[in-house]
């Protein structure tokens, strides 16, 4: 999955260099994907039926694990 999640950012940021693109792999790896990526992960290893089942099963999923805390910036007003 490692590879593909690599592939999938090469793919999507052609221009930037190499290490540009591990330093963005880096933060996915250890953060969120968005939808964007996963699903185009998915799409690059199972076939089209397999594809539509298993994006269903992810996005159910998400919607009852409920949305991602996720911390909100400083706010400059102190």
């Amino acid at each position: 999955m490692n590879d593909l999640l690599l592939y999938t950012m090469k793919a999507k940021f052609p221009m930037k260099s190499n290490a540009d693109v591990k330093e963005l792999f880096n933060q996915k790896l250890n953060g969120y994907l968005i939808e964007e990526e996963w699903k185009r992960m998915i799409m690059q290893i199972y076939e089209n039926d397999d594809v539509i089942n298993l994006e269903n099963k992810i996005l159910d999923f998400i919607r009852k694990k409920g949305p991602i805390n996720t911390p909100k910036p400083e706010s400059s007003d102190k």
